[in-house]
């Protein structure tokens, strides 16, 4: 390493502290500990509800008998996965602002 170069983990340190540090947890608030939590949680959630919907849809398409049973099975999987995306993007959204404003009231 050249002498007063910092190198690239020093530069993401510097852009992005909270995140890169690899003491990041013990230099997070408990707001921001949460609030990363609450955040991971709702992604980690609507993703195990999309892959159950994908698992759905396929078990039907092999059951499909005719075309017109694959083309409805399409168009109802994607109406529910369009929704439900929506849906929890949002619940995602206003439980995190909540918090973000809670978090604010106290400290």
């Amino acid at each position: 390493m050249a002498e007063g170069k910092p190198t690239e983990a020093q530069t993401h340190y510097a852009r992005f502290p909270s995140l890169f540090r690899p003491d990041w947890l013990a230099v997070a608030t408990a707001a921001q500990v949460r609030f990363g939590v609450g955040l991971w949680g709702g992604v980690l959630s609507t993703t195990a509800k999309q892959l159950q919907y994908q698992a759905d849809y396929l078990k039907k398409l092999s059951e499909a008998e005719q075309p017109s049973d694959a083309v409805k099975s399409s168009r109802e999987f994607v109406q529910k996965v369009v929704s439900s995306v929506a849906a929890e993007g949002r619940q995602v959204f206003d439980r995190n602002v909540a918090l973000i404003a809670a978090s604010r009231q106290v400290g």
